[in-house]
């Protein structure tokens, strides 16, 4: 069953721009994960400093294990930018 990792992330508002550009550098990163289907990254377009990063994967079990296995600092960039910890949640893909 193919999932979605949905991340809703808040910038400091003078680190929008560096949370976009730090969002785009580990999308490439991410998409070359065993068992990932692709990455997208969303900006609100009514409130800039909202950030929606949408992970589609094979299984959760696969979004684990790449979580697992990833480098140890390579979210540090992007977490240094936020006003509050990301909201995480898994979503099934219904069609």
């Amino acid at each position: 069953m193919t999932v979605g990792r949905i991340y809703r992330m808040i910038a400091k508002e003078e680190d929008a721009d560096k949370l976009r550009e730090g969002l785009s550098a580990v999308g490439p990163f991410i998409t070359s994960q065993e068992g990932c289907l692709g990455v997208d990254v969303f900006n609100d377009q009514e409130s800039p400093c909202c950030f929606l990063l949408i992970e589609k994967w094979e299984s959760i079990e696969h979004h684990q294990a790449a979580l697992a296995a990833m480098p140890d600092g390579i979210f540090d960039e992007v977490m240094s930018c936020l006003e509050e910890p990301p909201e995480a949640s898994y979503a099934a893909l219904i069609s």
